[in-house]
């Protein structure tokens, strides 16, 4: 496998990590659940400040970038804490792999990377959302080991 590195994400790289979130996350709600673009953007704002009302410098929560063979290849946000207060489970809120770094087997060296540095910090388990129709993301956690804990079901007629 392929090593990926992590180290802190520097406060001049959080605007465009914030707005790429943002992005993925208004583009998952319109495609997976069918919000309108205008309430999805608004939602995920407000979770995205909700989440971390101190930006870049929120306490408990890790913003970091992957790095491979010297060059950035993504980026990670992870809390310490679960948002449901899980004891000793992380929350996984995004996990990136760039545009020109896909379908090298990065996205999976990344996450083990991640899944490292949250066991340093003291998490025994670490568990993340993932909308069903992202097949690659689904993939990667499925061959990764994470286990199936909810399912939201939606029949259309």
């Amino acid at each position: 496998m392929t090593t990926v590195t992590l180290r802190p994400m520097h406060a001049g790289e959080f605007g465009a990590f914030r707005a790429s979130v943002l992005d993925l996350t208004v583009d998952s709600l319109v495609t997976s659940v069918g919000i309108a673009a205008g309430v999805a953007r608004s939602k995920a704002f407000d979770g995205i400040c909700a989440l971390l009302p101190l930006g870049f410098d929120t306490p408990g929560h890790v913003l970091v970038v992957g790095e491979s063979d010297g060059g950035r290849i993504g980026a990670a946000w992870f809390g310490l804490r679960h948002p449901h207060g899980i004891a000793g489970c992380g929350y996984l809120h995004m996990l990136t792999v760039d545009a020109g770094h896909r379908g090298q087997g990065l996205g999976r060296a990344l996450l083990s990377a991640v899944e490292a540095e949250a066991r340093t910090r003291g998490c025994a388990a670490l568990e993340l959302n993932v909308f069903g129709t992202n097949k690659a993301a689904v993939g990667l956690y499925d061959s990764s080991g994470y286990d199936l804990i909810t399912q939201q079901l939606r029949k259309s007629f």
